[in-house]
């Protein structure tokens, strides 16, 4: 039935979200049994309707092509999930009438975990976020803002946990909208332009900058992992330098610790 809902949807100006969220589920379904050549024939639409964005300017006349290409489909799910999609596609008649896509608020479609990415890379400019960003340190106003932003603006805590668990919020930011390469040069500028440092360890130096600017954190362990391993034995790397390597440790430590302070 979720398409007639969404039909009547649209001519009626009211929300259709669930049902539209259905057709995004059964379409993603569909997805995972591409290989199927009648499938396969209307990847184009069924990769269409799980978008957002599609539905943002949806209309009449594509939610009828959505049902012609889908109907027949359903049955190649009965036989790989067992779990009912109960979707009404057979042919109906709707009146032409003034269509309008009042009815949805894209951004419901969204997972709660899309929300928050895409909220968090497209509004750095927010304060708390920006502080994050630029290696900052939060304040308790900032940490507030943050709970706010995350526990009721674009969902519940028991969203955040559900998807999150445990993970401090600064942290998570952090990892999702990396460090702010001018500021991590900044941060890594004597050890750039060190004349004591030869080319290798510099390129060394430069890898950590570019994994801190993209995870925005960096586990020491993972000095010992690829893609520094790549490298050899950080301690043979700088073993004449040992007081330098310390010091670039502290300073991993440091960016890693400033996500976690609110003063």
């Amino acid at each position: 039935m979720w398409l007639l809902h969404i039909q009547l949807g649209q001519l009626t100006a009211k929300s259709s979200t669930v049902h539209i969220s259905q057709v995004m589920k059964t379409a993603r379904a569909l997805s995972a049994i591409g290989n199927i050549p009648q499938v396969f024939e209307q990847a184009e639409i069924i990769r269409k309707v799980q978008e957002p964005e599609f539905w943002k300017e949806v209309n009449l006349s594509d939610l009828e092509k959505i049902r012609l290409a889908i109907r027949d489909l359903l049955q190649f799910l009965d036989k790989t999930d067992r779990k009912p999609y109960y979707v009404n596609f057979e042919d109906r008649i709707l009146s032409t009438v003034h269509e309008t896509t009042a009815f949805l608020q894209v951004n419901d479609l969204r997972s709660y975990n899309e929300k928050v990415e895409h909220y968090l890379k497209t509004h750095l400019d927010e304060e708390s976020i920006s502080k994050l960003y630029h290696n900052k340190k939060l304040t308790s106003d900032d940490m507030l803002a943050l709970e706010k932003l995350l526990w009721e603006k674009l969902g519940s805590k028991a969203d955040y946990q559900s998807h999150y668990e445990n993970k401090a919020i600064p942290r998570l930011v952090r990892e999702i909208i990396g460090l702010d390469r001018e500021s991590a040069n900044r941060i890594f500028s004597k050890f750039l332009s060190d004349e004591n440092l030869n080319a290798r360890q510099i390129s060394f130096v430069k890898l950590i900058v570019d994994y801190i600017v993209e995870n925005g954190f960096l586990e020491t362990k993972v000095l010992t992992q690829e893609p520094f391993k790549s490298y050899g034995s950080v301690q043979l790397l700088f073993q004449h330098q040992l007081p330098v390597l310390r010091n670039i440790v502290q300073i991993i430590e440091l960016i890693n610790n400033r996500a976690g302070e609110a003063a």
